[in-house]
């Protein structure tokens, strides 16, 4: 079952690109309201952001035009599922911290929309955020929010 809307695909992707650059750049001068020292982590994220969008406009307009309308969304109901996935891992790191509601996150959005390869899915989601925590907690030596595993986070130099 595809959804169909007025957009085609190419026009899509231009018009999220075109938010993400917006998004970048408020997020880029409302940073400037933080102390110096912590402005450039963010406005390092939003040029990053900013940079990201701009080559996908410039992919869309060299790619050729479709030949024929291409649906917006291929499974929308994966769609809906991934972002309430999205809105529940919001609300899980208010209520649990960061580590616990990533690590449900990644493993089980995959999950729910049919990956299976959990020898390859495991390592992955717990190396990667070893290194958040690597780059947060000893690189940036910024905390992450509190957690139920505190008492595992306080153990790291």
């Amino acid at each position: 079952m595809a959804v169909r809307s007025a957009l085609t695909r190419r026009q899509a992707e231009i018009t999220f690109a075109a938010a993400l650059i917006a998004a970048a750049s408020a997020i880029f001068i409302e940073a400037r309201k933080f102390p110096p020292d912590s402005a450039g982590y963010p406005r390092t994220l939003a040029v990053l952001l900013g940079i990201g969008a701009l080559l996908v406009i410039v992919r869309e307009v060299r790619r050729p035009r479709e030949s024929g309308v291409q649906p917006f969304f291929d499974h929308p109901i994966r769609f809906i599922v991934g972002f309430g996935f999205l809105l529940a891992y919001i609300v899980m790191i208010n209520l649990f911290g960061y580590l616990l509601p990533s690590v449900a996150f990644a493993i089980g959005l995959p999950f729910v929309l049919g990956y299976r390869e959990w020898r390859l899915l495991v390592p992955v989601v717990l190396g990667t955020l070893a290194m958040i925590l690597l780059i947060f907690r000893i690189i940036l030596e910024r905390p992450l929010p509190p957690d139920l595993l505190n008492f595992l986070l306080e153990a790291l130099p």
